[in-house]
């Protein structure tokens, strides 16, 4: 995580093995997660910062459904499969 302690944002990211994908574990993690970085004020956080690929359909997911707001695009930052992809960036405020 990369920490930007005058702003008091912090930029969060998780890894989930392929064979834990579609069980509710990685929405499960990272609300306990991100709620405890909030919630406890740990590190003086007013907003956490995450980002995925727009293929990435399952990160959307847990990123919507966890209370992260969509802030922004960042076009074909990403080759995928020898394809552009976008850099979708998501943001959740205390």
């Amino acid at each position: 995580a990369t920490v930007d302690k005058h702003n008091g944002v912090a930029d969060v990211g998780m890894l989930l093995g392929s064979e834990f994908w579609k069980h509710g574990f990685g929405t499960e993690a990272w609300q306990a997660a991100t709620n405890w970085q909030l919630e406890t004020n740990r590190g003086k956080f007013r907003k956490l910062e995450a980002g995925c690929a727009a293929v990435n359909l399952g990160m959307r997911r847990v990123l919507t459904k966890t209370g992260f707001t969509f802030e922004g695009e960042r076009k074909n930052h990403f080759i995928i499969d020898h394809a552009p992809c976008g850099a979708l960036f998501y943001g959740r405020f205390k």
